[in-house]
């Protein structure tokens, strides 16, 4: 896992699949140091728990798709939050660095809102 540092500095790699996530990421952008997309929920938490990105988050549908990845995650130090479900049907999860996880879940919360 990197060093502490604040959700501001915070580098994160997520999925813009649906009309839901490209409004989550527009009330993400600025609170975060980048935002990357890669598309496959299972490296990008492995680059989490690698230390490459400080967090990973998204909309997710298929538990095989993220849960090897979150137990990569969790086994490095990480932590991984299942946020409740969104307009989607789906829940979003958020992992990161234990250091930026409350923040980060905490602005994610408030992004998944509607309006």
């Amino acid at each position: 896992m990197p060093t502490p540092r604040a959700r501001s500095r915070a580098s994160c790699t997520t999925r813009c699949a649906t009309e839901e996530q490209a409004r989550i990421l527009t009330r993400v952008l600025g609170q975060v140091r980048d935002l990357r997309r890669y598309g496959s929920a299972a490296l990008d938490l492995s680059w989490v728990g690698a230390g490459r990105f400080d967090a990973y988050f998204e909309s997710v549908d298929k538990p095989w798709d993220w849960m090897a990845g979150a137990l990569i995650v969790r086994e490095a130090g990480g932590r991984v939050t299942e946020l409740p479900q969104a307009r989607s049907g789906h829940p979003h999860i958020v992992a990161s660095a234990p250091d930026v996880h409350d923040a980060l879940v905490a602005l994610l919360n408030r992004a998944v809102q509607p309006g």
